[in-house]
């Protein structure tokens, strides 16, 4: 029997999906025929990273976005319920398929914790914990209205090795959470599968500003097993994986070129 491209003809929604790996997601999306709807918090990005898409695949691209605010509390859910609207109504929905990428600014997820205010970690746990929190609330409280309500549908959320292997920023805890909700998604939300992407270095210019520049990411690169940093299109894939196998539910995958080895 041939394999079946489980993803073709499928509506996924990347939340983040105008930079690094969800950019990446989304394209490997469209590569495999999903309807695609991504966000960005700024509307001239988001035409851009549109574009770009289309420009990948002529003629047979299916991509919409939606900008959105994910910072405010007070307009979290509402600004969310907004793109799941926009979404299902541009990809011809209900969704099969939910990614969360949208991470915040960098000041907001690496202070350190001596300087770490109540606003700076709300700035990073609003974006980070609560963002994909009141996703799944939202597709909890309308079944089937947002995402399909069946095994071959997922939401598939994003951690971070700082969750595992601590830094000198308060945001290891955050992170670790996220992994936390995944499986209470998986439970809560079953049979729709849920899972957490765990990421090591990713290469792009966040990580060359927290590293130095380009001589600090061959430093990292020498740190990993493989002697490289990954990139946005190598990560992408693990998310691709979660969405396409029906076994995948309440996991965290590493992907780290082995650096958590070392």
């Amino acid at each position: 029997m041939a394999h079946p491209n489980v993803l073709l003809n499928s509506r996924t929604l990347i939340i983040g999906g105008s930079d690094g790996i969800g950019f990446a997601v989304a394209s490997g999306a469209l590569a495999s025929g999903s309807r695609v709807h991504i966000t960005s918090s700024k509307s001239e990005k988001l035409a851009a990273k549109i574009q770009l898409l289309q420009s990948f695949y002529p003629g047979v691209v299916h991509v919409t976005g939606s900008t959105i605010e994910l910072s405010n509390t007070e307009t979290l859910e509402t600004n969310l319920k907004a793109v799941l609207d926009s979404a299902v109504k541009d990809t011809r929905g209900p969704l099969d398929h939910i990614v969360y990428t949208a991470g915040g600014t960098l000041q907001s997820s690496s202070t350190p914790l001596a300087e770490t205010t109540a606003s700076t970690a709300l700035d990073a746990f609003t974006t980070r914990y609560l963002g994909p929190l009141l996703v799944g609330k939202l597709v909890a409280a309308h079944p089937g209205r947002y995402l399909t309500s069946a095994v071959e549908s997922s939401i598939t959320l994003t951690s971070g090795m700082r969750a595992h292997r601590p830094a000198k920023a308060f945001n290891a805890a955050m992170v670790g959470a996220t992994e936390v909700l995944a499986r209470n998604f998986a439970v809560e939300l079953a049979p729709i599968r849920a899972n957490v992407i765990i990421p090591g270095p990713v290469q792009g210019d966040l990580l060359e500003s927290l590293v130095g520049g380009k001589e600090g990411v061959l430093k990292v690169a020498e740190g990993t097993l493989t002697k490289e940093v990954g990139g946005p299109e190598g990560m992408a894939e693990a998310y691709l994986f979660c969405m396409r196998s029906t076994h995948a539910t309440g996991q965290g995958f590493v992907v780290d070129n082995g650096v958590s080895l070392v």
